[in-house]
C-alpha cells in the first residue's frame, strides 16, 4: 500500500486540478434552482473543494520530498471530503 501510495502521490505531483465547466448555463435548472444559486454553488462551494485540494497535494508533496512520512500520512486525511 506504502508504494502504490507513493507512486500515486509521486505521479500527481506537480499536477494542478482545476474546476470543470458545467455542461450547461447557470438558468438551465430554473424555475427549481435559480441561476445565482447555481453560480454561486459551483464557482465558490466547488472551487473551494478544488482549492483546498490543490493546497493539501502542494503539502503532501513536499512532506514526501522532505521524506517527513508522519507529515504525508497526517495530510492525507485531508482528502477526504
Amino acid at each position: 500500500l506504502a508504494k502504490s501510495s507513493t507512486a500515486l502521490f509521486s505521479a500527481l505531483s506537480g499536477v494542478k486540478a482545476s474546476l470543470p465547466d458545467l455542461p450547461y448555463d447557470y438558468n438551465a435548472l430554473e424555475p427549481a434552482i435559480s441561476a445565482q444559486i447555481m453560480e454561486i454553488h459551483h464557482s465558490k462551494h466547488h472551487q473551494t473543494y478544488v482549492t483546498n485540494l490543490n493546497a493539501t497535494m502542494e503539502k503532501i508533496d513536499s512532506a514526501m520530498v522532505a521524506g517527513d512520512v508522519s507529515a504525508t500520512i497526517a495530510l492525507q486525511g485531508a482528502l477526504k471530503f
